[in-house]
């Protein structure tokens, strides 16, 4: 009875033994399969210089994906690169004063001193006080000194009064040249006429109108 029982026990316990041996090679192999069989590819990183974009702005065109290679050298996942467009044009951020203009004003004939992109001449009276950009969307008209802000140039304006807005410079005006040649920022926004509504409100000479180019020019 004895001998029986000590039988069984080393049974148990070499049966034991060797399925332990066996799950562990296979473990082993399963993981020497998978490390030798595929590769990670880690995604580079590619930056493209934009001096139409002020120095101070970058942008992710499209974020890094990881690839995978097998050990065949088979590709199995394409490595897709994160490409950031980053800006090496002037420094974008500027303080100045703000106005309204209607397409009325003294000397105004409605139609706005830049071509479009698309080389036409826009009037406010026939085409309004918005512009569809292709890569904006629809931004406000406005008027500013073009030696500083080529026409085409992208600025985000914050009054303090009014919601931040995007707006385009496709115009100028004699105030905003002047105000440059005193070393000044002076942006001017456009509506349809002098006596158009909430046009004064855009009035603010404090100085601490905050201007922010997000492209400079075409």
């Amino acid at each position: 009875m004895r001998n029986n029982l000590l039988s069984k026990i080393f049974g148990f316990i070499l049966t034991s033994l060797i399925t332990i041996i066996l799950l562990y090679t296979l473990f082993n192999k399963e993981s020497k399969i998978y490390e030798d069989s595929d590769t990670i590819i880690s995604y580079e990183t590619i930056f493209i210089h934009n001096k139409k974009l002020p120095s101070n702005i970058s942008k992710m065109i499209s974020e890094g994906e990881n690839g995978l290679m097998s050990i065949n050298n088979d590709t199995i996942i394409e490595m897709s690169p994160k490409i950031i467009e980053k800006g090496i044009g002037k420094q974008g951020t500027y303080y100045g004063y703000l106005t309204g203009y209607g397409a009325d004003c003294d000397g105004c004939t409605g139609v706005l001193y830049c071509k479009t992109r698309e080389g036409k001449w826009m009037n406010i009276y026939e085409d309004g006080i918005y512009y569809d950009d292709i890569e904006f969307g629809s931004v406000r008209v406005l008027a500013a000194a073009i030696k500083e802000f080529p026409c085409g140039t992208i600025i985000v304006v914050n009054d303090h009064l009014h919601e931040p807005f995007t707006g385009i410079v496709l115009d100028t005006g004699i105030a905003m040249r002047n105000a440059y040649a005193l070393g000044k920022v002076h942006i001017d926004v456009a509506h349809l006429r002098e006596t158009s509504a909430g046009i004064g409100s855009y009035t603010n000479f404090s100085g601490t109108v905050k201007f922010e180019v997000q492209r400079w020019g075409w």
